[in-house]
């Protein structure tokens, strides 16, 4: 599923993951959230 995080211009895309790895893009430290 697509993850995206908040605090970071409202919700910034990350990587669609397949496995159970989760990327965040540079400057998003919060949780991820499942889109």
């Amino acid at each position: 599923k697509c993850v995206g995080c908040h605090l970071c211009a409202n919700v910034c895309p990350v990587q669609c993951i397949s496995k159970g790895d989760i990327e965040f893009k540079k400057g998003c430290k919060e949780e991820a959230v499942a889109l």
